[in-house]
């Protein structure tokens, strides 16, 4: 699909030539990323924690809540790499994990935060672009994806696998052979999405036009897509006035902002925390105007079985986040690319 507004003059961006085959190269990491999950549990792993910024954060939020919910092992923290140099767990050690992401492997406060991990004496786990940066060097492995802009959906499928084979290395019961199965049907699958998509994805960015806050919501391990379509897509690469909120806080006091003049975009997903999405859809469709609901359940997953389809939902969503902006890109006319403040003065 390509289009263009008299507005704007804008045309959609083309999905990414890369996507399929730099999804395929991250899957293809997964024997090495058993490896890292093997030995850190071997060698008495107790702590699993993620750090980053930004949408490097907000990716690994879908791992996290994988393994949170089904790790008795681990302690699992999802922590901003700010705040983990400034006040670093006390249990940051030799039996820790640390998983920092940063884009450019160039973020000062993730390649700080993998510094600090590592003087502790814990693991540090490297997910960036490329394998030549700061904190691809501060780490002691190095996961990355070799891609500009199929970095979303890139990590995610990096850090679920990592997720899926620390579970693994610790014995936890699960269908591993199958969930591998699964993840290698996702680059096709996923790119099928996109196609299947775009049409809702447009509608979508035209009835978001209009100086209206915007409120993000998703719960458990889709939240990231809710955290980086609000903070990073559209107040950073934007400037519109959006926020996330956790479904399960929605009905316990944002729910007093829906009103004709906000926006609500919700993204469920398939897994444990559906029901908390389904709550507030049913709530902002009796009472909001502008209510948008993408719901993973609605499009095809070749390869993946029903089973496993909560698992990877996130992706999907977040595969949809990432799409949704540039829709937005080409109607509002502002580019992704254009910032007021970052990478252009001190701060």
């Amino acid at each position: 699909m390509s289009y263009a507004t008299a507005a704007t003059g804008l045309t959609l961006r083309p999905v990414e030539a890369d996507f399929v085959p730099t999804l395929q190269g991250v899957i293809d990491r997964v024997e090495m990323i058993r490896a890292i999950a093997s030995e850190a549990v071997e060698a008495g792993l107790t702590e699993v924690i993620f750090v980053g910024c930004g949408g490097s954060f907000s990716s690994s939020i879908h791992a996290a809540s994988l393994l949170e919910a089904r790790s008795q092992r681990f302690n699992v923290r999802n922590i901003n790499a700010a705040e983990f140099s400034v006040s670093p767990p006390a249990r940051l050690g030799p039996k820790a994990l640390v998983i920092a992401s940063s884009h450019s492997g160039g973020t000062p406060e993730t390649v700080a935060a993998a510094k600090c991990a590592r003087e502790a004496g814990a693991r540090v786990v490297a997910v960036s672009r490329d394998d030549d940066n700061p904190l691809a060097h501060t780490g002691h492995f190095s996961l990355s994806y070799h891609s500009e802009r199929t970095v979303t959906s890139s990590k995610q499928i990096l850090l679920a696998q990592l997720a899926q084979a620390l579970l693994e290395a610790s014995g936890e019961p699960g269908s591993y052979e199958d969930a591998r199965k699964a993840y290698q049907a996702l680059p096709h699958a996923l790119r099928a999405v996109l196609t299947a998509a775009d049409p809702e994805l447009e509608s979508i960015a035209r009835g978001l036009q209009g100086d209206r806050p915007i409120y993000v919501v998703a719960a458990g391990p889709n939240f990231g897509a809710a955290f980086t379509l609000s903070l990073c897509y559209f107040m950073e690469m934007q400037w519109l006035n959006a926020s996330n909120i956790g479904a399960g806080d929605y009905l316990h006091g944002p729910f007093e902002m829906l009103t004709e003049n906000a926006s609500l975009v919700v993204f469920q997903g398939e897994d444990s925390t559906r029901p908390l999405t389904e709550r507030v859809i049913r709530f902002a469709k009796s009472y909001g105007k502008h209510v948008f609901v993408l719901d993973s359940k609605t499009f095809e997953l070749p390869g993946v079985p029903d089973s496993l389809r909560g698992e990877v939902s996130g992706i999907l969503l977040g595969v949809l986040c990432s799409r949704l902006a540039e829709h937005m890109e080409a109607t509002t006319g502002h580019s992704l690319d254009e910032r007021r403040y970052m990478y252009k003065v001190e701060y």
